[in-house]
């Protein structure tokens, strides 16, 4: 049903019938998600299809009907990011994301720094820009994502940077280490009960698959002053990072 077809009906209404309640609950959620995406469909202009299809933006099949609009669904998407059901910018913000224009980027922006200002973050928004289907346009918002103060935000960033061949990758990971490693981040010990998330282990991983060998130097400190590994993630994973280097010659 994630695809909005019509053809997807018959399978899940023979879903919604299966022995398996948990199968049989996710089939009909999605048969009546899918079949208010084939009636908002109806509309006979595409500005009235994808205003009907607004409401429904929490479900993957309207997602995926909004996308096929293109350009043309961006103004709609837009003024949904800030919509009362948290569900449909979720949507929205995904949609845009899916779609790629690039006069989406800015709105969905600012979207999440009003979150950040208002002292209540949404990462879905940052999530979105992550994902943002046009690697050249959305290249300095991620930038603008590293430079954020918050771990989960950089990790984010992080996430797609290491998916795109920028030429600015190399600089852009080399200042974000950099800058790191001097506030002493490689050096930091959770306590027992927190999560062994560490930016400069996922930066340091990142560069092990990169394999550049400008980046062994600030390696070797990363693992000269790290905790060991019954303390911190960061210096194996540094650790594994220049053997890899090292392997590539």
């Amino acid at each position: 049903g994630n695809t909005g077809s019509a053809m997807a009906l018959p399978a899940l209404n023979e879903l919604a019938s299966d022995r398996e309640a948990a199968v049989a609950a996710t089939a009909v959620t999605a048969a009546g998600q899918l079949r208010d995406v084939l009636n908002a469909e109806s509309a006979e202009t595409a500005a009235q299809r994808i205003a009907d299809l607004i409401p429904l933006a929490s479900s993957q099949p309207a997602q995926y009907k909004l996308a096929t609009y293109g350009a043309q669904a961006v103004p709609a998407l837009i003024a949904a990011l800030t919509n009362e059901d948290r569900a449909v910018t979720t949507g929205a913000a995904n949609t845009l994301a899916r779609i790629g224009d690039p006069s989406g980027l800015e709105p969905l922006s600012a979207r999440f720094i009003a979150t950040v200002d208002a002292g209540a973050p949404e990462f879905k928004f940052a999530q979105a820009l992550a994902e943002y289907n046009n690697a050249a346009a959305v290249w300095p918002y991620l930038t603008a994502l590293l430079d954020s103060t918050s771990p989960t935000v950089q990790q984010i960033a992080l996430g797609r940077i290491a998916r795109l061949d920028n030429p600015a990758r190399l600089t852009v990971l080399q200042a974000f280490l950099d800058k790191a490693v001097n506030a002493g981040l490689h050096t930091a010990t959770p306590a027992a009960n927190e999560m062994q998330v560490n930016t400069v282990a996922t930066a340091a991983e990142i560069l092990g698959v990169i394999g550049d060998t400008s980046f062994v130097p600030i390696l070797n400190r990363i693992i000269n002053e790290a905790p060991d590994a019954d303390k911190s993630i960061v210096k194996p994973i540094a650790e594994a990072a220049l053997r890899a280097i090292q392997e590539r010659g």
